[in-house]
């Protein structure tokens, strides 16, 4: 068969090589931190915060993906600003907690830093959309005004 000896050949060390974007790599990284501030959480804000702050984490990734598969510049662009919206999110929940005592300000820092090193990666890859990709959806937003 066409797959016998496949798990044999294949090399988890060789696929973990395989190009993976910057912005896929931070929103993980992002996604583990956030796993592990909200496990520290005492029980009121972990059923409080706990499960936004693992959302928007996750929907960072979720929404960088879609964007990706999208070849149209307003998709993308709608997508790319669920990421942002996210990510912002994520920062406010970790700074109210962080000022409420429930979060470490060092955990607070370490998240905050991880968001804040997306943003120069986010600016560059939204950069790369094709505005004369668009196609009209009626609404508006993102057009190119002549």
């Amino acid at each position: 068969m066409m797959w016998d000896g496949f798990e044999e050949e294949w090399n988890e060390e060789e696929a973990s090589g395989l190009y993976v974007h910057p912005i896929k790599e931070k929103a993980n990284a992002i996604v583990r931190l956030s796993y592990a501030l909200a496990g520290n959480l005492d029980e009121a804000h972990s059923k409080l915060y706990g499960d936004t702050m693992l959302e928007d984490a996750k929907k960072i990734g979720v929404f960088f993906d879609q964007a990706q598969s999208e070849k149209d510049y307003i998709l993308k662009m709608e997508n790319a600003v669920l990421v942002k919206v996210h990510a912002r999110s994520l920062s406010t929940i970790s700074s109210q907690l962080s000022g409420q005592g429930s979060l470490a300000k060092e955990h607070e820092k370490l998240l905050q830093d991880a968001i804040l090193e997306l943003r120069p990666i986010y600016k560059e890859w939204i950069q790369s959309f094709d505005p004369s990709e668009a196609t009209d959806d009626g609404w508006g937003i993102f057009t190119i005004q002549s």
